[in-house]
């Protein structure tokens, strides 16, 4: 509520008041105030904006943390196969792997040699343009691109969130 020009007027006349009296410390006291009323009505005229714009930035970070967290679990699942991979191999070897075995770590054989070719695109310049092109372009002439793994991160969102939501109630 701003004041009125009797209010206004009624304030200069005290401050001059004061300050030809030397009432310094009066005088400021008047100017704090006002100062601080102004600030009240800019604070409540931009408080909506600024809530808005802090719950945005809480959402992206919130939204980054779960994406994140669905990119370790995919990149955890890789390195496991690629563990277990290993381990058949080093059975071929010895004639111990059946060729089931065999057939399943070739595949993840290719999904490894799939994760360094994306790798390379990831060294490139403009590599947040160029690596989803890719990828798009891949899914257009029906080559998956992208290693098993991280063939179904829209699902493993999904279910990252529902548990996330579980555990925040």
């Amino acid at each position: 509520m701003l004041p009125l020009n009797s209010e206004i007027e009624f304030y200069e006349k005290t401050c001059d008041k004061c300050l030809q009296q030397k009432h310094y410390r009066l005088y400021l006291h008047r100017v704090a105030y006002e100062t601080i009323r102004a600030m009240k009505i800019y604070a409540h005229a931009h408080k909506a904006p600024v809530r808005v714009f802090r719950i945005g930035r809480k959402r992206f970070w919130m939204r980054l943390k779960r994406d994140m967290l669905v990119l370790k679990d995919a990149l955890s699942q890789e390195k496991q196969e690629t563990k277990d991979m290993l381990v058949t191999y080093k059975r071929y070897t010895k004639k111990q792997a059946s060729r089931e075995e065999l057939n399943e770590a070739n595949k993840q054989f290719a999904d490894l040699l799939k994760g360094l070719s994306l790798g390379v695109f990831a060294v490139l310049p403009f590599a947040p343009i160029t690596i989803p092109l890719v990828v798009k372009l891949g899914k257009m002439v029906g080559v998956d691109v992208l290693p098993s793994s991280f063939n179904n991160l829209s699902e493993m969102k999904r279910k990252r969130s529902s548990r996330l939501a579980k555990n925040e109630k």
